[in-house]
């Protein structure tokens, strides 16, 4: 991994101090929350929008304290119905 891949060594190069809570969109199956956990976050909410892949990630979720997983789509268009692509 470099240093472009992992976001906390980017703060960390340029001086800013490691975040202690993180809104995550588009979490997946949750699979960077050892990394967060290892970067001192100490608050997570992890938000997810396709239902199967969703139920992983709350499974994934629960052994973190103050950690959150919402199932959601984040839409500039509120109270609309909107498409969802997957790929595969």
């Amino acid at each position: 991994m470099s240093i472009s891949d992992n976001p906390f060594e980017v703060i960390r190069s340029i001086g800013f101090d490691m975040p202690k809570t993180l809104l995550q969109v588009g979490a997946s199956v949750g699979q960077e929350l050892e990394l967060f956990k290892n970067y001192g976050v100490e608050k997570a909410v992890c938000i997810e929008a396709i239902p199967m892949v969703f139920s992983l990630l709350s499974q994934r979720i629960e052994e973190y304290e103050n950690y959150h997983a919402i199932n959601a789509l984040c839409t500039s268009k509120p109270q609309s119905e909107v498409t969802l692509y997957i790929s595969s």
